[in-house]
């Protein structure tokens, strides 16, 4: 699948994220080691499995369950934020809003806020995915996924952790078995950023299963009960070799765009007239006068 172009800096930030944290277990933003499984073993503690369902904002109590928690867990949290919000386009959440709230986080542990640093530039947190209103809206349950996803993350050895973020597949079929994985966008928005030639940039499960819908209407086949669980990797596990040879691979990707316009948005932050120019198996809905 191609590369968006407007996703270059996005996705070599994620890969630096990639190298220091998820490989290596240290910190985006400083030399410290954050990304353990002590820290996320601390936020499953204090902020996972106590829920504040009170007044007030997500923030706001946030900072009050994670008060207790180390200073590593809090900037820890930090970064989280950074990745949470990393692929989200700027008409969604603007770069200042981004940066803001990982300030504050960071600084709760009493730290000085690196706004120096390369990752939190406004140029690189513009986003390219549009998730819609529910993944703001239900932002601290991207939050708690990830935090338990990556405490079984690092509970893996090392062996395995390099294994999977080698193999697309293998990396995604393991972050559907975490539980709530179906309910959430950001694994959806993970298998982009970490493997962008293998994974779309759609972080809506429905806009997948249209997708699926639609190539198994053209195939006239009818989509198996497992394509539900993720349906790009049913697209994937067709045979190989017949897909590439019928460019099938490549009508997939003209599906999404074609996708995008149907649902009278660009899902990737791209415009309405990037997308046209290509067929598909989609046709674009009608707009009402």
């Amino acid at each position: 699948m191609g590369r968006l172009k407007r996703a270059a800096a996005i996705l070599e930030a994620a890969e630096q994220w990639k190298q220091r944290c998820l490989f290596d277990g240290g910190s985006l933003f400083t030399d410290e080691r954050l990304w353990t499984r002590e820290n996320f073993e601390q936020l499953r503690i204090h902020f996972v499995e106590k829920l504040d369902e009170g007044a007030g904002s997500f923030d706001e109590k946030l900072r009050g369950q994670l008060d207790p928690a180390p200073a590593e867990a809090k900037r820890l949290c930090a970064e989280i934020f950074w990745v949470l919000h990393l692929p989200v386009i700027s008409s969604s959440v603007k770069p200042a809003t981004k940066i803001n709230r990982i300030r504050r986080v960071w600084e709760w542990s009493g730290a000085e806020f690196p706004g120096e640093h390369w990752a939190l530039q406004y140029d690189g947190l513009n986003g390219v995915l549009n998730p819609g209103p529910g993944y703001n809206l239900h932002l601290w349950r991207e939050c708690r996924f990830i935090v338990s996803e990556m405490a079984d993350w690092f509970s893996l050895s090392m062996e395995k952790r390099q294994s999977l973020l080698k193999n697309p597949w293998d990396f995604a079929e393991w972050l559907y078995e975490r539980q709530d994985a179906l309910r959430r966008q950001f694994p959806h928005a993970l298998l982009f950023l970490l493997f962008p030639d293998s994974f779309e940039s759609i972080v809506v499960l429905s806009h997948k299963k249209k997708i699926v819908k639609a190539f198994f209407e053209k195939w006239n086949k009818t989509p198996p009960d497992d394509a539900v669980s993720d349906p790009q990797l049913h697209c994937r596990s067709r045979d190989t070799a017949s897909a590439r040879r019928h460019g099938r691979y490549r009508e997939l990707a003209v599906a999404v765009r074609r996708l995008q316009l149907a649902e009278g948005h660009a899902l990737d932050g791209r415009s309405a007239r990037d997308c046209t120019g290509a067929g598909g198996c989609l046709r674009k809905r009608k707009r009402r006068k």
